[in-house]
């Protein structure tokens, strides 16, 4: 693992980067590739071991992108808490006579509730919801696919809808619990993950865009 890395912090998905280069006078070495190992333990797959091509100039090698190597203090994740637990047990719950029993153990009665189709308050209104689904589509289950992390009253993670093993949309909820009560007061829900920035149609100003200028190699 890093031994860079600040005490407490876990790498997100588990990955160690090997880096390969010719020896040089004066110490500098090219790197010359980059071999990327270890287990993908918080992804639904595991990630082989992958080797690369990579450039030859010692500057050029330093701009290595470490996009898989996101730290996180491992306390920011915690179990399920009951609350989320009878949440999607709500969800996933065939029998419509036992959504409202699991219902009034997660949500408080003015729950509020929003993702890209929907918003509503009311512990009813998320109920019908609820109902609808399981009514029209009774052949969709509901699976978290990310450690659940927190802070203050807050809770993130990913989740796929699956029908017959197939994953057909995968979202992000963020989770705002009742401090008195621990249950949840609000879900507001992603579908799909953010989009690349587009550097030809992108709604983002240029000065807040992270930009990497290409250099030619040197020999």
């Amino acid at each position: 693992m890093n031994p860079w890395a600040a005490p407490n912090l876990l790498p997100d998905k588990r990955i160690d980067y090997i880096f390969i280069a010719w020896p040089k006078r004066g110490g500098i070495g090219s790197v010359t590739a980059v071999r990327r190992t270890g287990s993908a333990s918080r992804t639904r797959s595991s990630l082989p071991t992958t080797t690369r091509s990579w450039p030859t100039s010692a500057t050029d090698a330093f701009r290595v992108r470490l996009d898989d190597m996101r730290f996180r203090r491992q306390e920011w994740d915690v179990p399920m808490p009951d609350a989320l637990l009878a949440y999607w047990m709500a969800w996933n719950e065939t029998d419509l006579d036992r959504v409202h029993g699991h219902l009034i153990t997660a949500v408080t009665d003015n729950v509020e509730w929003n993702d890209p189709r929907d918003s509503f308050v009311g512990l009813a209104e998320l109920e019908d919801a609820v109902r609808r689904l399981r009514t029209s589509k009774p052949e969709y289950s509901f699976f978290i696919a990310s450690e659940i992390d927190h802070h203050h009253d807050r809770l993130r993670y990913r989740w796929d809808m699956v029908r017959n093993g197939r994953t057909l949309m995968e979202g992000l909820d963020v989770v705002t619990l009742e401090r008195s009560s621990g249950l949840i007061a609000r879900v507001d829900g992603f579908f799909g993950h953010p989009t690349p920035i587009d550097h030809d149609h992108s709604g983002v100003p240029l000065t807040l865009r992270r930009v990497t200028i290409a250099t030619p190699n040197s020999q």
